[in-house]
């Protein structure tokens, strides 16, 4: 009984010398924590990307599909997309100005954002299923503000977020198939790149 008591004594006595400033410490960690978890365990991905040529209220966004027509959209600052493969008329590239026009080309709730990124980036590559996403040739392809198309072995899409935008440069998300990474990087908002979108 006596050891019973002691036990408890102790018990009291750890959680009392805690500082309420701790305690707060404490307990926004935990839900930091939490947070965290919900997000990577909830976050879906479609398995398409998006490849719209309209945005939501029906206007066209406009074609530029050659290297002049895709430098002068650029240059004048209008949303514009392209094939990433003109060939075979496959894969959609879309500049920044496309997301950063109030028309919009998706809902909110399907964009993914730069602090959705954030937190994702180091852990999706462990959830496996989630990478069932047969990425064609076409998907690695970006565009270049003049308007050449570079195949750099990676596949790159916009983040939905105008926060990142400074000197001319905005966020994508850069995925390694080989490395299985994410990594998130700077770039032109002149660049053509893929859309992917939360489900």
């Amino acid at each position: 009984m006596l050891k019973l008591s002691l036990v408890f004594v102790g018990f009291l006595l750890f959680f009392s010398c805690q500082s309420p400033e701790e305690g707060k410490n404490q307990q926004k960690k935990m839900q930091d924590d939490k947070q965290l978890k919900t997000d990577f365990e909830t976050a879906q991905f479609d398995t398409k990307f998006c490849e719209v040529t309209t945005f939501i209220n029906g206007d066209s966004i406009l074609h530029a599909q050659s290297a002049s027509a895709w430098k002068q959209a650029c240059k004048e600052k209008k949303a514009a997309w392209c094939y990433a493969d003109p060939v075979n008329k496959s894969g959609i590239l879309y500049n920044f100005y496309v997301l950063l026009d109030k028309r919009g080309i998706v809902p909110d709730a399907k964009k993914i954002t730069q602090d959705q990124a954030e937190k994702l980036k180091d852990e999706l590559v462990h959830r496996k299923k989630e990478w069932t996403l047969e990425f064609s040739e076409n998907g690695y392809v970006q565009r270049s503000f003049k308007g050449q198309n570079y195949n750099l072995k990676f596949v790159q899409f916009w983040i939905f977020d105008e926060s990142s935008l400074s000197n001319n440069q905005a966020s994508i998300m850069v995925w390694d198939l080989i490395l299985k990474k994410f990594d998130i990087e700077k770039v032109s908002v002149n660049n053509g790149y893929r859309i992917w979108l939360l489900k």
